[in-house]
């Protein structure tokens, strides 16, 4: 009976593929984002480019966060940051530019309603009035 336990003990079970552990590793793939500092760099760019100059100050925000959490795009955000500065820059000299027109005007001299012989009679201001009394004076 012993040599009947040992036939039963030798049986071999065929290897197939569901009875063979298969080991799966798992690879994860960080892909680099970059599209904030990307966004960064065209909003300066186009801000310099079509004088919308408002578009650099989200071009500087976008570049400054873009720099601290996305270190692939170094480069776009550092061309977003000084895109975007230059754009304020200009933005900022415009605005001072017709600060002092507009002061510069309202501080003009020139009197316009002056009977001055220096000023050519055609810019003088006349009104309706004082014209019709001119011409009376005059006989015609």
């Amino acid at each position: 009976m012993a040599k009947a336990a040992d036939k039963k003990s030798e049986v071999i079970v065929p290897v197939t593929e569901k009875t063979v552990p298969q080991h799966v590793e798992q690879v994860v793939v960080v892909q680099k984002d970059t599209t904030l500092p990307l966004i960064a760099m065209l909003l300066g760019v186009v801000s310099l480019s079509t004088f919308m100059l408002f578009l650099g100050i989200p071009a500087l925000v976008l570049g400054l966060i873009g720099l601290k959490k996305y270190p692939e795009g170094r480069g776009f955000s550092i061309t977003g940051i000084i895109t975007g500065a230059l754009s304020i820059f200009f933005m900022v000299c415009f605005v001072l530019f017709f600060i002092v027109l507009i002061v510069g005007g309202a501080f003009n001299e020139a009197n316009w309603d002056s009977d001055s012989t220096t000023e050519p009679h055609m810019y003088q201001q006349d009104s309706g009035r004082e014209h019709r009394y001119r011409l009376n004076q005059e006989g015609v």
